[in-house]
């Protein structure tokens, strides 16, 4: 005789996110960051970077560096609005592509 197991519900990403059927009402923590923890552009840059690889030619990296500043985002922020919508289920998301673009075809209008 063969036993099967099933699951009483079904569990999906969807489900992950639903609101707790009893909310529980906690006091909203202060987020404002200290001043020294504030938000920059180029805060990454105070990260410790154990593994950092090591260029030979500072002119060359500077100029690769500021060629990939030209390029436009890879995300913009409409996007990430609809991604952060497929995060709590409001919206369903199908991902595609070869996602082998190369920097030569990386253009936003394509």
């Amino acid at each position: 005789k063969t036993c099967r197991i099933r699951p009483r519900r079904s569990i999906s990403s969807v489900h992950a996110v639903e609101p707790a059927k009893t909310p529980v009402v906690t006091k909203k923590p202060d987020t404002t960051p200290a001043p020294s923890r504030r938000w920059a552009v180029d805060r990454w840059k105070a990260k410790k970077a154990p593994q950092l690889s090591e260029y030979l030619d500072e002119k060359e990296l500077w100029e690769v560096l500021r060629m990939i500043e030209s390029f436009p985002p890879i995300v913009f922020a409409e996007e990430a609005g609809h991604l952060a919508d497929a995060a709590v289920g409001q919206v369903f998301l199908l991902q595609g592509g070869d996602c082998a673009e190369s920097f030569e075809e990386f253009n936003a209008n394509k």
